[in-house]
């Protein structure tokens, strides 16, 4: 009997049945019928197939496998090396599970981490922090987060976001909680940069300005609202253009726009407009800060006010320019103004004039009033000068008294000479200064370009030249150069020259005129008189050379021989019988009658060369002698150490008779043009007479000098005058004349003769 199968679960039951009967058989005896061959054959054919099927199965399940394993070994990976913690954690927060990355931030390896607690690593200000939130995500079972400061092991703090959610079981318990840990501390950093950039900013002294693409503010800080004096809302959205001060400003900050666009930077000055009508001037910067493929985004601009700068450098150029004193251009000024006008005179071939003025009594107003009087008296006649020219004219101070004024587009020099008389008509009348009048008044000295020179440093020169020539003819005028000038200032220069090594070269001596008494005609004294014996020139009068020696400082070393000289000579001079000497005379230069040193150096010359008080006398001009409140310091000093006083050349100053009586003289000295006429001009005689009743009425000694006739001598004598001298009785004559004059004349004269 055969099966029919017809399905392989056929096949299956009947391999069953087949099972069953022998399991049967085997119990019971039962016989089995056993299948047929075909039979057989098929249900091998059958197993074979169910065979392959299985293994064909079975390969694929290993395939699943190995995708799973792999898949887990991936998932493993990726959980390990995220950029975020992992952890896995209990109710009682105790760590279950880690990666990589939370073992790192916690610093330990991940086997050490499992059942310790997370609470561990908190810092211990978070602390009550992170409590709170685990028992908000094991309570509440929500999705949790907040940021606390982790201390891992190494000891370097982290800032952690912990990003939460509950484990639940079936019953809906929570049973712990995963939760993520992301390093946030390079944004806490950051934010800490920010905070602190954002302050800075804030707080700035300089202004500073975001600008997007289209140049309007999206953010000023308060410094640029307060340099705008606006208010920092107002501003947002606005064009930076809006608020600069000028057109000028605009094209410069549409220039540095550009700038900006293609280069990413720039800086400059600009003004920012202020809404009182007024501009601040600031150094502003552009810088791009963000940009991208369209091009520029985002750009920074800052302002630093620099008005207190603008001020300072103008105050600079202003005192590089201009006198402190008196406002008017100083020299460095006065040289450009003085090459414009010459290349404007060159350019309209006509002339231009430069003008040096020096005040003739300045250091008397500065040594009487102080030099708070004598800034004013500058002040005032800056201001008399401006008054006496055009607008385009420049007047100038050069330094000290001198002061200057360029005169262009002259086309005559009668044109110059009406403003050098109205400068001296000006200049000329009394300054009231601190409620007193004081007098004063200038020289002037004038060359022109380009008759004279086109060169300008040789016509200050001249105009140098010419200012020294009106004040040795007087002072108080003007004079234009010429070439006897330059002439002669050459041979001024030669002889400056000269002078420095005369002292050296033994090129000075001494004469001594004697002073004759004019009863007896005996010798009373002599005056010294100093020459000089020029190698080229021959034997020099003072006249020729003492101007120079007090314009170099000479004087005092000159002054110093003259004493030490007159002292050798008068060691040797005899005793009158009486016991008494005679005196010796010298002339003091206006620099050794005002200066308390040559002063000083006067008085230890007179000690060291050994006169006898009162056989040493000293002639001072009354011109000197009035010129400053110091001069008649030191004549008081002088007369109380012993010397005596002469007023020299008297009635040729400016004093009048009724000054004698200030002055603190011993004698006065009448001048040889005086003497000259008394014999023939009656007002020259009646002037005679009265200063010698004057001086004998106020106790003075007088001497006439000059005295050259019989006369001149017998009138003198009948007036009453003590003292002559001149050619008469005695010229000028070297050391050993004088000595044998004395010498013959010794047993003759008495002290009743002397002076």
């Amino acid at each position: 009997m055969t099966m029919p199968v017809d399905t392989d679960d056929d096949w299956y039951g009947v391999l069953r049945t087949q099972a069953k009967q022998r399991l049967q058989s085997l119990l019971d005896g039962t016989p089995v019928r056993l299948l047929s061959s075909a039979e057989t054959r098929e249900v091998i054919h059958e197993l074979q197939i169910n065979q392959a099927e299985l293994e064909i199965q079975n390969e694929e399940l290993r395939r699943a496998q190995h995708a799973l394993e792999e898949a887990r070994d991936r998932f493993r990976d990726l959980y390990d090396f995220a950029p975020v913690g992992y952890l896995s954690v209990d109710a009682d927060g105790r760590i279950q599970e880690a990666n990589l990355t939370a073992a790192a931030l916690l610093g330990l390896p991940r086997s050490a981490l499992t059942g310790t607690r997370l609470f561990r690593w908190v810092h211990a200000d978070d602390r009550a922090a992170y409590v709170n939130h685990r028992r908000a995500v094991l309570e509440d079972g929500n999705d949790q987060d907040c940021e606390i400061r982790l201390v891992p092991e190494t000891g370097e703090g982290r800032f952690v976001r912990l990003d939460s959610v509950a484990v639940v079981n079936a019953e809906g318990r929570a049973t712990g909680f995963h939760t993520a840990l992301t390093d946030v501390s390079p944004q806490k950093v950051f934010e800490q940069r920010w905070r602190i950039a954002d302050s800075v900013i804030e707080t700035s002294g300089e202004g500073v300005v975001v600008l997007d693409a289209e140049r309007r503010m999206t953010r000023v800080n308060r410094a640029f609202a307060d340099q705008c004096m606006r208010p920092t809302g107002a501003l947002a959205g606005q064009d930076l253009r809006e608020l600069v001060a000028t057109m000028d400003d605009a094209r410069e900050l549409d220039s540095a726009w550009l700038s900006v666009q293609e280069g990413g930077s720039w800086s400059g000055e600009l003004r920012l407009a202020r809404p009182d009508g007024t501009s601040l001037p600031v150094r502003a910067s552009i810088t791009t800060v963000d940009s991208g493929p369209r091009g520029l985004s985002q750009a920074a601009a800052f302002f630093v006010d620099v008005s207190e700068l603008k001020q300072s450098q103008e105050a600079m150029r202003y005192r590089a320019h201009f006198d402190a004193i008196t406002g008017l251009p100083n020299r460095m000024l006065l040289a450009d103004r003085l090459a414009e006008a010459a290349k404007e005179a060159m350019r309209h071939e006509n002339q231009m004039a430069f003008l040096l003025i020096d005040l003739d009594s300045f250091k008397q107003v500065n040594d009487d009033l102080g030099h708070a009087a004598g800034d004013e008296l500058l002040r005032e006649l800056a201001s008399r000068l401006a008054g006496c020219v055009r607008e385009h004219d420049t007047v100038g101070r050069l330094a000290g008294d001198e002061f200057a004024i360029v005169l262009g587009d002259i086309d005559a020099p009668e044109d110059i000479a009406t403003v050098a008389e109205k400068l001296v008509h000006a200049l000329a009348s009394p300054y009231r200064i601190d409620g007193a009048e004081v007098p004063c008044t200038a020289s002037i000295g004038i060359a022109v370009f380009p008759s004279d020179t086109r060169e300008l440093d040789r016509l200050q020169r001249y105009a140098d030249m010419a200012m020294y020539r009106a004040k040795r003819e007087g002072r108080g005028h003007y004079r234009f150069f010429d070439e006897s000038m330059s002439r002669s200032v050459e041979s001024r220069m030669r002889t400056r020259t000269d002078l420095a090594m005369a002292l050296q070269r033994g090129e000075f001596e001494l004469l001594y005129q004697p002073i004759f008494n004019c009863e007896t005609r005996r010798p009373v004294g002599a005056e010294a008189l100093l020459r000089w014996r020029h190698p080229q020139k021959g034997l020099l009068n003072p006249d020729a050379f003492l101007a120079l020696a007090e314009e170099t400082g000479q004087i005092r070393a000159l002054g110093e021989w003259v004493v030490r000289e007159a002292g050798k000579a008068f060691a040797d001079w005899p005793t009158r019988e009486d016991g008494s000497a005679p005196f010796i005379s010298v002339n003091l230069s206006p620099r050794q009658c005002t200066s308390p040193n040559a002063r000083d150096q006067l008085l230890r010359s007179v000690r060291e060369a050994g006169f006898p008080p009162g056989c040493f006398a000293v002639e001072v001009t009354e011109h000197c002698a009035l010129e400053s409140s110091g001069a008649l310091s030191c004549m008081r000093e002088l007369q109380a150490s012993g010397v005596r006083l002469v007023m020299d050349d008297f009635g040729t100053g400016y004093s009048a008779l009724g000054l004698l009586r200030q002055l603190p003289f011993d004698a006065v000295k009448i001048d040889r043009s005086f003497v000259e006429g008394i014999e023939s001009d009656g007002f020259a005689a009646h002037l005679v007479d009265t200063v010698i009743y004057m001086a004998k009425g106020l106790g003075f000694d007088v001497v006439a000098e000059g005295v050259e006739t019989e006369e001149q001598l017998a009138f003198l004598r009948e007036r009453g005058c003590e003292f002559v001298q001149g050619y008469l009785l005695g010229e000028p004559m070297p050391p050993e004349p004088f000595l044998a004059l004395l010498e013959a004349c010794a047993t003759q004269v008495s002290r009743e003769d002397g002076l």
